[in-house]
């Protein structure tokens, strides 16, 4: 059943699911015994799937952390430089003001 697709796990078991509520049916026990294989492979598969989609939103949580965090000290460093630039330019104004004054 591994190596079944699963479509066509799921579509086997409703043959099967079925075949199984006919009590007439030639190895009407077989076809409930099927049912309840395929029903546990299919909830297998369901319990591995969700436990990926967990993985995957917390590998996705970590990547917005540091995207935001990226953000945030992009964000502080554009307020540094821009009081940096603030004070050059105050230097600036000193230094052609001294200079005039000669």
């Amino acid at each position: 059943m591994k190596n079944l697709s699963d479509e066509e796990l799921v579509r086997k078991y409703i043959i099967s699911h079925i075949n199984c509520f006919v009590k007439n049916l030639p190895a009407h026990h077989q076809w409930c015994k099927e049912r309840d294989s395929l029903k546990s492979e299919i909830l297998s598969r369901l319990a591995e799937a969700r436990k990926e989609i967990e993985r995957l939103k917390e590998q996705n949580d970590k990547f917005m952390w540091q995207v935001r965090d990226t953000c945030q000290r992009a964000e502080q460093a554009e307020a540094e430089n821009a009081a940096l630039r603030e004070r050059l330019q105050g230097i600036e104004d000193m230094v052609i003001w001294i200079a005039n004054k000669k």
